[in-house]
């Protein structure tokens, strides 16, 4: 599957290069979600919020932008993708959407480091947390064991039920649930996330850090539409950034950012 994936982008850029348009294309290279692929024995994704299924691969590539030889030390999500492409051609991010512009720290420019210092992410579609197969079997009620195969889904009932909010910051991960419990722990010292310090007094300030971190996110991404109006007419309106930033930035105007773009 990854040879498959590098051939395919092998023949886009062989294309863009052969029909001169590969200097004025901007490739953005994403996943949806990570795998499991055998760590804790699992396959596929779906089980709450580890490093291997919520860090994912973005790289993008083209006029204006900055190359790097590292990761960008930013907290950034696919939600801010398309804001990011509406700076790039100079027009504006529209009412609803969640994620902000990416464009000045693709193209070198200042930027708040307080506004990447963190990211959300979101597991679960509602309800309570399964804690036994005596409540609920997903192997022979939810119809996730393939037909004519001993293989199961781990995208199930199961694994699905309730709601989970992770924060990563710096090198710490905070993930809480509906019900309070919540999973702290330091990447750089805990990379397969097994020492859980949630609770721990010597965590403590760290831990009331980030839950106050994850409760800001949280309010961030509330859902605004509709938008408030009377008659027809909106009656309210409120403050945004051009680039959708919650921290206070002051830069040249979004119009003017893809001028190294040929639209």
């Amino acid at each position: 599957m990854m040879r498959l994936i590098d051939d395919q982008m092998r023949g886009l850029m062989n294309y863009l290069k052969q029909n001169d348009l590969y200097d004025n294309t901007v490739v953005i290279f994403v996943a949806d979600h990570g795998d499991f692929t055998g760590q804790y024995g699992l396959i596929k994704k779906g089980v709450e919020v580890p490093e291997c299924l919520t860090r994912i691969p973005m790289i993008w590539h083209g006029p204006g932008i900055v190359k790097s030889k590292l990761p960008h030390s930013a907290h950034v999500s696919n939600v801010d993708i398309m804001p990011t492409i509406c700076t790039m051609i100079g027009a504006p991010i529209p009412d609803g959407v969640q994620g902000r512009s990416l464009w000045p720290l693709l193209t070198g420019k200042p930027y708040p480091k307080e506004e990447f210092a963190s990211m959300m992410v979101q597991q679960g579609y509602g309800g309570l947390n399964y804690v036994n197969f005596e409540e609920y079997d997903p192997y022979t009620q939810d119809g996730t064991v393939t037909k004519g195969r001993q293989e199961a889904d781990e995208l199930n009932t199961w694994s699905q039920s309730g709601s989970m909010r992770m924060l990563r910051k710096d090198d710490w991960k905070l993930a809480y649930d509906m019900q309070g419990a919540g999973q702290l722990y330091n990447l750089a010292t805990d990379p397969e996330e097994l020492n859980n310090l949630f609770g721990d007094d010597k965590y403590l300030k760290k831990q009331d850090e980030l839950l106050r971190d994850l409760m800001t996110w949280d309010l961030r991404t509330q859902d605004p539409l509709p938008m408030p109006h009377k008659q027809g007419k909106r009656q309210y309106g409120y403050k945004r950034d051009p680039y959708n930033y919650w921290t206070p930035y002051k830069d040249e105007p979004a119009k003017n950012l893809q001028k190294n773009l040929k639209l």
